[in-house]
């Protein structure tokens, strides 16, 4: 069912009366289930609907309203602190990450405390490195049935590097991207620790993020509006009645929505179903807005495409069939190829690739150099002619529309555009806006009248007002964990991270990313983070965990203690001054050896890349080269990000992304043979 029949044949009820009962209870149970189950690999699961409790998550739902501005489009991930949406922002016409902290007063504090530290980052915008940390652009506060949840307001970014390495199926990304990425972590951290006098305190591949096109969001919100429409049309049809929840969380072990407040909810007065009945007018009426705005977007960028000359039929034809995930097309019955046209095409476009191929017989012949030339030249122009020959042939029986889009996709594109925005204006005719105008009303302390005083606490980034060229990227993506290309990340979740001069906790860093002195309790610098990095930098080149305290070792030694034995295999000894001054060192080394692994076998990380990943000699000696100033066990000698990011080894050479294709090759080559090293 296209969307403007499903929301004609619907707007009347809306307008008059919408079952808000049923619509909030179908938008609960379908919208956030398959939003959980399709990023499942990404979050690792769903969160506990235990946690949907006072003191926990807020229950939210695909098409939620936040300020009278942010659209919820889908869930992106969870964590202990919060949940993470993407969002439209409709005043700023822009996607965003908005964190939702859990209620409880300690999170909210925590939720204060990176506001904090961010208002510090962004009152040093015109740094050219700080585009390598993520932007806070607004923060509010809103109540639902768990408390009180404060809402930060990021800049969307893409995936983290785990989603890279995982796609990678643990091989490594090429060394060429593993580069770009030491490079701008560095930079990072250099900014953060030279200019803020911040330490991060938990860096790792999940919180290192790419930056990528609005492509992959305009695919995320399509996909919502396909959702939030799918949902509204198969509860039309299927007269769905249920008890009255709000849009919520995972299903319990008994497949009951958590949360306590169902029966509070149950019992609406007038007033309060009026308002809600608005809220799921908005909700229906954005999503339809925001694809026809997707759709024209769309259609811009692919004329642009055409201008230049490079749209092919192919995919001109896939927009108008609505074959582009991120551009809309078919939802209001707008028909410009149909059936027939496609297979035409098809075998148009069979001629075209068979055309170009020279015959047997060509390539065969060995006569003299000249000659040869001479031939093959008459055999190409031969060919042309022909393959011009049999495609005018098989166009005199083609559509007008199928003739046009073969001999011009520029003007196929024009055409297109007009008909949209005929199609366009007869659908904005018929509903009400989507985007209301905003009231502005002070609430909640911090965030009061935030959306007017922000920019005075967090301006804008000059760079991010810099928008690609329209399209570009469209003929050009490659998969950065697979294929040499240029990427930019940014670090993200500074919600852990303290200042130099005030530590909020001694307990930091994700365990195969902590530092040597964080183990043993004497203390930290920001030198910490630059140990993580190292740490980080291995995993991205190899796939694996530079140290991973999970290995066995003796049966008496507790993980810290085989974590501090990896480490000394890996990088010597650990100095005597920096276990004299460890609060958990006594119970780790008894004297100047540990307590219970007595049997330790240095390795060395240039072998270990040569032996075990099939890495040349030259590129593994210098990769650890860059490495082990990072992981020097005395905090004091240990190199600092300034330092480390004009390492000679992060030089991009021309030849590297050949290199580091042949290397890929080798490793992927060698089978299953070196499993075990």
């Amino acid at each position: 069912m296209s969307m403007e029949h499903n929301f004609a044949s619907n707007r009347n009820g809306i307008d008059d009366e919408v079952d808000v009962e049923e619509f909030c209870s179908f938008t609960s149970k379908s919208s956030a289930a398959e939003v959980d189950e399709e990023h499942s690999q990404n979050t690792n699961g769903e969160e506990s609907p235990s946690e949907y409790r006072v003191g926990g998550y807020h229950p939210i739902a695909i098409g939620d309203i936040f300020q009278n501005r942010y659209y919820t489009l889908r869930k992106l991930g969870w964590g202990h602190f919060s949940t993470v949406w993407l969002c439209y922002d409709a005043r700023c016409e822009r996607y965003c990450a908005i964190k939702v902290v859990k209620s409880a007063e300690h999170f909210t504090e925590t939720g204060r405390d990176e506001i904090r530290l961010s208002r510090t980052i962004s009152n040093r915008n015109w740094h050219p490195l700080r585009q390598r940390l993520i932007e806070l652009i607004d923060f509010f506060y809103i109540s639902g049935p768990n408390g009180t949840h404060l809402c930060l307001v990021f800049e969307a970014l893409g995936e983290n590097l785990l989603s890279l390495i995982q796609r990678s199926r643990y091989q490594g990304l090429p060394l060429w991207n593993v580069k770009q990425i030491a490079k701008q972590v560095l930079e990072g951290l250099c900014f953060l620790h030279t200019q803020c006098s911040i330490i991060h305190t938990d860096l790792k591949p999940e919180n290192v993020l790419l930056m990528v096109d609005d492509y992959t969001f305009r695919t995320q919100a399509n996909d919502a509006a396909e959702t939030s429409n799918s949902n509204r049309s198969r509860q039309h049809n299927n007269g769905i009645t249920a008890t009255m929840m709000r849009p919520s969380c995972p299903h319990n072990e008994e497949g009951e929505e958590g949360g306590d407040h169902r029966n509070s909810d149950s019992k609406l007065t007038k007033t309060a179903k009026r308002r809600l009945r608005s809220k799921i007018k908005r909700s229906i009426n954005f999503f339809q807005s925001h694809r026809l705005m997707l759709r024209q977007r769309g259609i811009d960028d692919l004329l642009h495409l055409a201008t230049r000359g490079l749209l092919t039929p192919t995919m001109a034809a896939s927009c108008v069939r609505g074959n582009l995930s991120y551009l809309p097309f078919t939802f209001d019955n707008l028909i410009i190829l149909d059936d027939k046209d496609m297979e035409q095409l098809k075998k148009l476009t069979m001629i075209e690739r068979v055309g170009d191929m020279p015959s047997k017989d060509a390539i065969e012949e060995k006569p003299s150099s000249s000659s040869r030339t001479t031939l093959l030249k008459k055999h190409l122009l031969k060919c042309e002619n022909s393959r011009k020959n049999e495609s005018f042939k098989h166009l005199e029986s083609c559509s007008k529309m199928l003739k046009l889009l073969m001999t011009s996709p520029e003007k196929f594109m024009r055409y297109v555009k007009k008909r949209i925005e005929e199609k366009t204006k007869s659908s904005v005719h018929k509903l009400p806006s989507a985007i209301p105008r905003l009231k502005q009303s002070p609430r909640n302390g911090l965030a009061a009248n935030s959306t007017a005083t922000f920019s005075e606490f967090f301006p804008l980034s000059a760079h991010n007002k810099e928008l690609p060229e329209p399209g570009i990227n469209l003929i050009s993506r490659k998969d950065p964990a697979t294929e040499p290309c240029k990427l930019s990340v940014k670090i993200a979740d500074i919600g852990n991270a303290c200042w130099f001069h005030h530590h909020f906790t001694d307990d930091i860093q994700t365990r195969e990313y902590r530092a040597v002195e964080v183990i043993l309790g004497a203390g930290y610098d920001e030198t910490a983070d630059v140990w993580s990095a190292a740490c980080l930098f291995w995993e991205v080149a190899t796939g694996d965990y530079l140290f991973d305290p999970h290995l066995t070792r003796e049966a008496d030694a507790s993980q810290d203690e085989a974590h501090i034995a990896n480490i000394i295999e890996t990088c010597g000894r650990i100095p005597e001054e920096l276990i004299s001054y460890g609060d958990y060192a006594s119970a780790i080394f008894e004297g100047r050896e540990l307590r219970n692994v007595k049997d330790l076998r240095p390795r060395s990380l240039t072998n270990v890349l040569i032996d075990r990943y099939r890495w040349p000699d030259k590129d593994a000696e210098e990769f650890v080269a860059f490495l082990m100033p990072m992981l020097q066990t005395d905090p004091r000698l240990r190199v600092s990000a300034a330092n480390a990011m004009h390492h000679k080894w992060l030089k991009l050479e021309k030849d590297d992304r050949d290199e580091v294709t042949d290397k890929k090759e080798s490793k992927l080559s060698s089978g299953q043979e070196e499993t075990t090293s």
